[in-house]
């Protein structure tokens, strides 16, 4: 019998539809894989598993859909708005934004408890509070409450769920603790209209349009404040001029309080109020009307250059006027961005194929003319209508994304700007858009198409000296179209750091990641399933956004729809970080929570016994401790301690049995290290409240717990825990194809017999054949008891017991809370030649 050897380099492929399982005739086939679910492709072309999601909070209102959307500043000043019914709330720094601090007096132990604050808190009944610092009464500390019968200096306190918080089990409250209110800012979106709302930002204010709503503000003012605005437009924009017999009358022309008076029927009693109108040479704002022939009130509006406007000479009738483009009668625009230093608008109700251009650096300067800074209108011409959904700006053109197709606005010289007398638009594909925000990795353009199911990459082909969308899904159809069932996409972002990867909400909930490196031609998707709940096994992930990080990988936050304890919740997470440095910051559940409480050292003697300096460190005397990261005195470090002798800064070390450690013969301590007390108690963990949890102590793994009261009990002390949900990792590979033997060996019998898999920095993980897997350990006689197994980076062969079979499939799958990146694999096998 023959046999050969079949060597997986890399997954630059992805997963493929299972439509291509006949197709060993393509390139791609020998780097794709038949299951790639909870992994991410890496730029080089390895698999890592996917990390897990941090829970930062519930949204205002589980009940209904959330989106988020991001606000970037700077890269380290950088924000996540949760934009829900008819209101903004915002996190930074991995939690909350909340207002200034209040200061507590006390707490009373009572059902509910009561908050005293020290002077008038300025509250009101239902608002969101969070309270932290607190001495004495410590159970409260971190907690997130709506207030209740408030008074001017208390309130009580409710779960966000209305119901009284019993403070009466509580430690008394001693001292200390404030409170601060989580900032909220008043919007008109409604839940229905969150994912038609478009964003586009500039410094720290964002432009905000939707076509129900004039166009908005939201302006950062202050680390821990925004504020929301209506624009003021001056000079328009406006619709075409009066072709009509119909003439207009002013009372004025000047100043405010005038009157309009309309020879014929054309105003809108309440739809034209708040609209610009212009009249003769200049522009005026309807405050009120009583007729459709008649304004009884309207302001003339500024000349550009800020100075008093006139609409001409005398208030005689004039056929010279135009009704404004955008108002409640005619619809705002819906989409916005910015391009070649201007805002521009896009799409009302009425004109689905228009955009506006403001004036060059005034963006809210739509005076039109024939200078080249001046505002410019532009309607795109086509054979039938199609609404614009999105704008995205390209360095050589403003790209437009239509209903029926894309389209380039330029100048028509890629190295001049566009002008109001020099715009060229020219159709560039038939493949038309949905209202999807596409996202940009170097010059091209990724959206989806309008049937929700393709992503197309748009870009400039030399070849054909023209541009071109891409299908990124031709290869993948399962990911936004899973067995034909039409789940479609529903929100995307894009993720630049550490690799280059799109994320795809689907309707269903989970999450289809694209690493698309152009210049290595990686095209790979995976698939992202969040870890579930006891009750429901699956999370429903229904918006996604990006920002920097703090440890330099771009951060993904989701919104995640939960069943939690029988009852609808919907948390805002973010996966964390794909790099770590020590094997204890592994993180990979799902809307989990970290115990890990340092203690900065600074400095250690060498005596008997060794007294470890570390200012309020909070210990008591008999804590265990555990001491890491001592730079010079490093015969500390990676040890169990109990605490002796403490002072507010300072504690002598014993060993567990309380024999005094001596550190005279040690090195010289120069810097650095931390000190974590260890525990079994976990709490805060109310989020999770009845569900069976993964726990990783010390980064190894802990038999699964059940939150109860919102905490859960380990089974040993341990000084760094992560707890959470947890859904396995899973990476089945396609059937073997090779020309060893006679043809390509696709539908001979095949034995699988030796694998090796090259790895990185990978724990223990299950090998073989789907649905018949060994396990691989990595503990062995020699290994430390006391620590987890170390992460291990190389090859490992194992034997493969398989069975003989056609259409054999590897598989690696990871069900520990524990990372795995699979660099390649390499597999023996041998073929019954017939």
């Amino acid at each position: 019998m023959p046999k050969t050897t079949t060597l997986i380099s890399n997954f630059t492929s992805g997963e493929l539809s299972s439509k291509l399982k006949g197709r060993v005739d393509i390139s791609r086939y020998a780097n794709g894989a038949a299951k790639l679910e909870n992994f991410l492709i890496l730029n080089a072309g390895g698999a890592t598993r996917t990390p897990g999601t941090k829970f930062v909070g519930e949204v205002k209102d589980s009940s209904l859909a959330t989106r988020l959307v991001e606000f970037v500043f700077s890269t380290t000043q950088t924000y996540i708005i949760e934009m829900g019914n008819l209101y903004f709330r915002f996190y930074s720094n991995n939690g909350r934004i909340t207002e200034d601090d209040v200061t507590i007096t006390d707490i009373t132990e009572a059902d509910p408890g009561v908050v005293t604050t020290d002077g008038a808190h300025g509250y009101s009944n239902g608002d969101w509070v969070v309270i932290t610092g607190v001495v004495g009464m410590t159970e409260i500390n971190g907690r997130v409450f709506k207030v209740k019968d408030k008074n001017a200096s208390d309130f009580k306190l409710t779960d966000v769920d209305d119901v009284d918080f019993d403070t009466s089990g509580f430690t008394n409250y001693a001292s200390d603790g404030v409170v601060n209110k989580v900032l909220e800012v008043s919007t008109p979106y409604t839940t229905a209209q969150l994912f038609d709302v478009s964003f586009a930002q500039t410094a720290d204010v964002m432009y905000i349009a939707h076509s129900s709503h004039a166009p908005r503000t939201l302006s950062r003012t202050a680390a821990n404040a925004f504020t929301l605005a209506t624009v003021t437009f001056v000079g328009g924009p406006f619709k075409d001029d009066n072709i009509t017999a119909i003439t207009i009358t002013p009372s004025g022309d000047t100043g405010t309080g005038i009157t309009l008076t309309a020879s014929s029927a054309i105003f809108d009693t309440t739809n034209h109020v708040g609209a610009f109108w212009k009249v003769k040479n200049g522009y005026v704002k309807i405050n009120s009307m009583s007729s459709t022939t008649v304004v009884d009130d309207c302001d003339v509006q500024l000349n550009q250059d800020g100075t008093a406007g006139s609409l001409g000479t005398g208030p005689a009738a004039t056929l010279d006027w135009a009704e404004g483009a955008w108002s409640l009668d005619e619809g705002f625009p819906g989409v916005v961005s910015f391009h070649e230093q201007r805002v521009v608008y896009a799409r009302t109700l009425n004109q689905l194929q228009t955009f506006w251009a403001s004036f060059i650096r005034v963006f809210t300067d739509f005076f039109q003319g024939v200078a080249d800074s001046d505002a410019y209108t532009y309607e795109i011409a086509s054979d039938q209508v199609n609404s614009i959904r999105w704008l995205s700006s390209g360095a050589k053109a403003l790209q437009i994304g239509t209903f029926g197709g894309t389209h380039s606005a330029s100048s028509g010289n890629a190295n001049v700007p566009i002008t109001p007398t020099s715009i060229v638009v020219q159709q560039d594909t038939s493949y038309g858009s949905s209202s999807i925000k596409p996202k940009r990795i170097g010059n091209f353009v990724y959206y989806v198409q309008n049937n929700l199911t393709t992503l197309r990459e748009l870009g400039f082909d030399f070849d054909i000296d023209s541009q071109r969308a891409l299908d990124m899904t031709i290869l993948a159809d399962q990911m936004l179209d899973p067995e034909g069932d039409t789940v479609g996409a529903k929100d995307m972002a894009y993720q630049q750091s550490p690799n280059n990867v799109l994320w795809v909400v689907r309707n269903d909930g989970e999450i289809a990641t694209l690493t698309r490196q152009i210049d290595q031609e990686v095209i790979a998707w995976s698939r992202q399933v969040l870890g579930g709940t006891f009750q429901t096994g699956k999370a429903i992930v229904e918006s996604i956004a990006v920002i920097p990080g703090l440890t330099g990988d771009d951060q993904v936050w989701v919104i995640v729809k939960r069943t939690i304890n029988s009852t609808t919740r919907r948390y805002v997470e973010f996966f964390m970080p794909q790099t770590f440095v020590d094997q204890d910051d592994v993180f990979f559940v799902n809307s989990g929570l970290s115990l890990d409480d340092p203690k900065t050292i600074t400095g250690a003697t060498k005596a008997n016994p060794v007294v470890v300096s570390s200012t309020a460190h909070g210990f008591s005397n008999g804590d265990q401790i555990k001491i890491v990261d001592v730079i010079g005195m490093t015969d500390l470090n990676d040890k169990f301690y109990l605490v002796s002798g403490k002072t507010d800064n300072n504690f002598k070390l014993t060993d567990t049995g309380g024999d005094n450690i001596d550190g005279t013969g040690f090195s010289t301590y120069v810097t650095g290290g931390e000190a974590r007390e260890m525990v079994t108690s976990i709490t805060g963990l109310d989020h999770l409240e009845g569900e069976t949890v993964t726990v990783i102590i010390d980064g190894a793994t802990h038999p699964d717990e059940v939150v109860s009261s919102g905490a859960i009990t380990l089974d040993t002390k341990a000084a760094k825990v992560h707890v959470g949900l947890y859904k396995d990792a899973e990476l089945n590979l396609l059937p073997l194809v090779d020309g060893s033997a006679t043809g390509t060996g696709r539908g001979k019998d095949r034995r699988m017999y030796i694998a090796t898999i090259l790895v990185d920095r990978s724990g223990g993980f299950q090998y073989g054949e789907v649905g018949n897997l060994d396990i691989l350990t990595l503990r062995n006689a020699n290994s430390d008891m006391d620590k987890p197994p170390p992460l291990f980076t190389g090859s490992k062969e194992v034997e493969l017991p398989n069975d003989w079979g056609t259409d054999t499939e590897f598989s690696i799958k990871q069900t520990q809370a524990i990372p795995l990146t699979i660099l390649a694999i390499v597999i023996r096998s041998e073929v019954i030649d017939k």
